[in-house]
């Protein structure tokens, strides 16, 4: 079903800039970068086989947000539908937040003080497969 045939309210960009990114699944994050679906199937539909668990001796899932962000250019390439464009969109966007946390994050030397703990927990956890609610425990004492 294509994406304006559908309310409103569940479109995914209205959703999003109504209700905020948390509301959206990944599948409809993923449709906003997308933009476009392919013949025989909505963005929706798409983004959605994208994230699908991985199928051995297929291409074109990534077993969900997690494979996805691991993926290189050339498994992206692989997949039918993702030119040039859209697969360098789909790159930028998702490495951006890979390229603000710092290179070295199994370093304790990170949590020396308290600001740099922030990046070194979101790096921990940035290629979990299942939501995660990390927790940091600092003491005041930095020996």
């Amino acid at each position: 079903m294509p994406l304006k045939d559908l309310p409103t309210d569940c479109q995914p960009r209205e959703k999003l800039l109504a209700k905020g990114a948390g509301a959206l699944t990944d599948a409809e994050l993923l449709a906003i970068l997308l933009r476009t679906g392919m013949a025989g199937k909505s963005v929706l539909q798409w983004a959605a086989e994208l994230l699908a668990p991985r199928q051995p001796d297929t291409t074109g899932s990534f077993g969900g947000i997690n494979g996805l962000l691991q993926a290189s250019s050339a498994e992206l390439a692989q997949v039918k539908g993702l030119g040039p464009a859209k697969r360098a969109e789909l790159i930028a966007v998702l490495s951006w937040p890979a390229a603000r946390w710092p290179s070295n994050c199994s370093s304790a030397a990170c949590l020396a003080v308290p600001p740099p703990s922030k990046p070194m927990c979101s790096c921990t956890w940035r290629t979990s497969s299942m939501r995660c609610l990390p927790c940091c425990f600092l003491t005041a004492s930095t020996s």
